[in-house]
C-alpha cells in the first residue's frame, strides 16, 4: 500500500525542515519545535490539519515581529524543496490578515506562489477585500447623500470620495491578482485530475506500446552531455500531457562498501587514461611538421633506450 501523504510529514522530515529554518534563524529550537508539533493529537490528524499544526508552531518559535518572520520564511521556501514548504503559505493565513500586515502578506503570497500553492491562503484575503469594497460603496453613498443635503462641503466630499475610490481601485487590483492564483490552481487541479484518470486507465498492462507513450508524453528534451565532473551526466526532461515536466524527487542513496570500492577503481582508471592522453598529445606531431614539447623524463628515456 502506498504511503499516505500525511505520513510523509514525520519526525525525520520535520527535523530536516526545522534545520533549514534554523540555518536562517539561529534561535529556532529544532527539537522543541518538533515535539510541540508532534503532540498527543498528531497521529489522529489528517494532512491539512497537520499543515495547520506546523504553521501554528512556526508562529510560536519564529520572531514575534511578523516582518522578521516573513523574511526568514522567504529564505526557507526558496532554499528547500520538500513537502513541508506547502505549510509555509499557511503561516500568512494564520498570522498575516491584520490590517497592519496586509500589504506585507500580499507581497509574500506573490513570492511564495513560485514555490508552493497559496490557493487555500488566498481565499480569505479575497473575501476580506470584497467585504471592504462593499463598505467603501456604502461610505461613498453616505458622503454623496450628506453632500446633496448640505451636511458635507463640496471640498470635503471630493477628498473623501477620491480616497474611497482610490482604495477601492487598489483592492480590486489586488483581488484580480489573487483570483488569478485561484483560477490557476483550479486549472492545474483539473489537469491533474485528467492525468490521474489516464494513469488509472493503465494500472494493469504487460507491454508499453507507442500509443500509450503518445497518450502520456507531450515531448522529451535531451540536453548536451556534461563531462565537467569527469563523469558523463545527461539531462533529460520529460513533459507529460496535462501536467508538464515532472521532476522526480531526489532520493538519497547510500552506496555499499563494494560500490564505493568499485567507484574508486573507476576513478583511478579514468585518471590513468587522462594521464596517458596528456602524454600522447604531448608527443604528437602537428600537421605543419613541428614537434610538440616532450617531457624531459620521457626524452631522456628515449635517448638511453638501447638499439
Amino acid at each position: 500500500m502506498a504511503e499516505l501523504w500525511k505520513d510523509k510529514l514525520n519526525r525525520e522530515s520535520l527535523q530536516k525542515f526545522a534545520l533549514v529554518v534554523k540555518a536562517s534563524y539561529g534561535a529556532f529550537p529544532v527539537e522543541i519545535f518538533i515535539d510541540s508539533v508532534m503532540d498527543e493529537t498528531w497521529n489522529s490528524l489528517e494532512l491539512m490539519a497537520r499543515r495547520r499544526q506546523i504553521c501554528i508552531n512556526l508562529g510560536k518559535f519564529l520572531p514575534d515581529d511578523y516582518s522578521e518572520a516573513i523574511d526568514i520564511l522567504d529564505k526557507v521556501i526558496s532554499s528547500y524543496n520538500a513537502l513541508e514548504i506547502f505549510c509555509i503559505p499557511g503561516f500568512i493565513e494564520l498570522y498575516g490578515q491584520d490590517d497592519e500586515n496586509w500589504d506585507l502578506s500580499i507581497g509574500a503570497m506573490e513570492r511564495f506562489t513560485q514555490y508552493a500553492s497559496c490557493e487555500f491562503v488566498v481565499r480569505p484575503f479575497i473575501i476580506k477585500n470584497e467585504k471592504r469594497i462593499t463598505e467603501l460603496d456604502m461610505l461613498f453613498r453616505k458622503t454623496y447623500e450628506d453632500n446633496a443635503v448640505g451636511k458635507l462641503s463640496d471640498e470635503r466630499f471630493a477628498q473623501l470620495s477620491g480616497a474611497y475610490e482610490s482604495e477601492q481601485a487598489d483592492l480590486k487590483q489586488q483581488n484580480a491578482i489573487l483570483q488569478s492564483e485561484v483560477d490557476s490552481f483550479d486549472a492545474d487541479s483539473a489537469k491533474a485530475d485528467r492525468f490521474i484518470e489516464l494513469v488509472h486507465k493503465y494500472t494493469d498492462f504487460t507491454e508499453l506500446t507507442a500509443s500509450m507513450i503518445n497518450e502520456f508524453v507531450d515531448k522529451v528534451l535531451i540536453y548536451e552531455g556534461d563531462k565537467s565532473s569527469g563523469k558523463r551526466v545527461q539531462r533529460i526532461d520529460i513533459y507529460f500531457n496535462f501536467i508538464g515536466v515532472f521532476d522526480v524527487p531526489a532520493v538519497e542513496i547510500i552506496p555499499t562498501a563494494e560500490e564505493i570500492e568499485a567507484e574508486r577503481k573507476q576513478d583511478e582508471l579514468r585518471a590513468k587514461r587522462k594521464k596517458y592522453n596528456r602524454r600522447y598529445q604531448a608527443k604528437r606531431q602537428v600537421k605543419d611538421g613541428v614537434l610538440t614539447k616532450v617531457e624531459p623524463s620521457e626524452e631522456k628515456q628515449q635517448k638511453t633506450k638501447p638499439a
